[in-house]
């Protein structure tokens, strides 16, 4: 569900972003990165090894293109961070259709 809310948000972002509309731009990507922020405060490094280590690169990866957006005025940053996070969530939705007792989509 969290993956889905920051989906929608960086889609949100875009839309006000297109429509010149800056506060509207900000407080979507505010969502998107509280959102990811959550997620990467979950992570468990110790006990998840490279997978936990890989998942906050890409956390990392996610804000990084978002702030673009806003110091830049990086339009491709939207994509970027979108194909990130759309990746995520159909690899944990694949997870939880494979594995017995995994995560729910």
């Amino acid at each position: 569900m969290l993956y889905d809310g920051a989906i929608r948000f960086v889609g949100e972002a875009r839309t006000a972003h297109v429509r010149k509309d800056v506060g509207a731009r900000g407080a979507a990507i505010s969502r998107v990165l509280s959102i990811v922020s959550e997620l990467q405060s979950t992570l468990n490094v110790a006990e998840g090894g490279t997978i936990a280590e890989e998942l906050d690169r890409l956390y990392t990866y996610v804000n990084s293109r978002l702030l673009d957006v806003t110091l830049k005025q990086d339009e491709a940053a939207f994509d970027d961070a979108e194909r990130v996070l759309m990746t995520l969530r159909e690899g944990w939705a694949q997870l939880a259709t494979t594995v017995p007792g995994g995560p729910k989509p």
